[in-house]
């Protein structure tokens, strides 16, 4: 899974759209939390005042489609039973 994320930020840093508004390209920084529904990845966006929700969207958006893609799971919410 970090290396479809690693790819994911190579291409959306590639993007002309994303050129100027990133100041360096996405930074993984790995594995931010492990919780028994999910695993949480950080990632870094540096961009320019204004920027960066837009780039986070952006991004989140195309790795989801990419995850889609690959059929990798996404976190679920699970029903407790007792």
């Amino acid at each position: 899974m970090l290396s479809v994320l690693a790819e994911e930020c190579v291409l959306f840093a590639a993007k002309p759209e994303w050129k100027d508004p990133l100041l360096e390209p996405p930074l993984i920084r790995g594995v931010k939390r492990i919780t028994p529904m999910a695993v949480e990845l950080s990632v870094l966006l540096i961009t320019r005042t204004g920027a960066q929700w837009a780039a986070e969207r952006a991004l989140l958006t195309q790795i989801v489609a990419r995850m889609e893609r690959e059929a990798l799971p996404l976190a679920q919410a699970e029903a407790m039973t007792s």
